[in-house]
């Protein structure tokens, strides 16, 4: 029973009243933000190219990896360890092709149809318009598959990620070994 006279040992008025006599006052502009929001600039966006998902290749390709091969070397400077990461960086470009390629037929489907619906409709220049899309999906699929040629090449003006790559990894041998040399980095 003494549990209970606790609770009756003020009257709940009170304990309210004290209650809300303890609580900070909240304001609007403390918890909800009435300002203009800001440009975010840690999304990737692509401010070049053709605004089609070919864009992403180019991207890719202008992508440099020379940080990546001197990480690399760093790591590990055996030859081996090298060709690994020239495999690495041909096997995502060639996914990348693959990745484009798939989402360009699923957009040619898309567009035929809608082409067709046009053309029974009566409508000839939406369908027309339609059409130039088309061929404008079909020229880039077209020059994916002469990327892929050049890659299976090694053609110098697609490979661009290779060549910055193995510059990077000759850089990292470098450094690691002035390193060795100068006595795991102590300057004489």
């Amino acid at each position: 029973m003494g549990f209970f006279n606790f609770f009756k040992s003020k009257p709940i008025e009170e304990t309210l009243q004290t209650a809300n006599d303890e609580l900070p006052e909240i304001k609007e502009e403390d918890f909800i933000d009435n300002s203009d929001p800001e440009e975010v600039n840690n999304v990737y966006k692509v401010s070049y190219g053709t605004g089609f998902p070919i864009d992403a290749i180019y991207a890719f390709l202008k992508q440099g990896f020379e940080q990546k091969g001197f990480d690399d070397a760093m790591v590990n400077p055996e030859n081996s360890y090298k060709e690994s990461g020239v495999s690495l960086i041909e096997n995502e470009l060639r996914q990348l092709f693959e990745q484009v390629r798939l989402r360009y037929r699923n957009d040619l489907r898309l567009l035929q149809v809608q082409i067709d619906n046009m053309e029974k409709q009566g409508l000839p220049h939406q369908a027309a318009t339609l059409y130039a899309r088309k061929e404008t999906y079909e020229e880039h699929m077209a020059k994916i598959g002469d990327m892929e040629k050049k890659v299976e090449n090694k053609e110098p003006s697609i490979m661009s990620p290779i060549y910055t790559y193995e510059r990077g990894f000759l850089k990292g041998l470098s450094a690691k070994s002035e390193i060795i040399l100068n006595g795991n980095g102590e300057r004489r």
